[in-house]
């Protein structure tokens, strides 16, 4: 039987790491490589496989990456957010059989796939949802304070407490 003691970290120590750019830049490098991988999956497939397939395709191999954990990634930095779009950008052309340097936008929204901005801001969204409603795990609200929860000992501009409607 060992005698040694299991080290916890608190969650100060875990969110430092976890947030330090030198990860973040290891695990975009890892998720883009995953990435590249599976639009070389989608690119061999474009020849033999309808658009349909193809688009479930990309949901499984792409969208399920750049979807887990967005809300976390979502503040690396703009390069790395920059180089994942490309990315997907390349997928999408890939699904829809078109030209290396076709504009995507279009593409886009003829398949009714956010590009990773809109993602990101939908997971966004979606976290402050849960914040508000408190549905949120408590792990995740206790790290939060709500602008109504906050005691403010002074008088803002934008607040319309205990002011005079004009």
């Amino acid at each position: 039987f060992s005698s040694r003691r299991r080290h916890t970290r608190s969650l100060c120590d875990w969110s430092s790491d976890v947030c330090s750019s030198d990860l973040f830049n290891l695990n975009t490098e890892h998720l883009a490589s995953k990435l590249a991988k599976s639009t070389y999956c989608l690119n061999k497939a474009k020849h033999f496989l309808p658009q349909r397939a193809l688009k479930t395709l990309y949901y499984a191999l792409v969208h399920s990456h750049l979807t887990y954990c967005t809300v976390i990634f979502s503040s690396t930095t703009k390069t790395n957010i920059k180089r994942l779009f490309i990315q997907q950008k390349k997928a999408i052309r890939a699904v829809c059989n078109a030209k290396h340097n076709e504009h995507t936008e279009q593409l886009f929204k003829r398949l009714g796939i956010l590009p990773l901005e809109k993602l990101i801001q939908q997971a966004q969204l979606h976290l402050m949802h849960a914040m508000h409603y408190e549905y949120a795990p408590s792990v995740i609200r206790n790290l939060f304070t709500l602008n109504n929860q906050r005691e403010i000992h002074m008088q803002l501009r934008n607040n319309k407490i205990g002011r005079a409607h004009v």
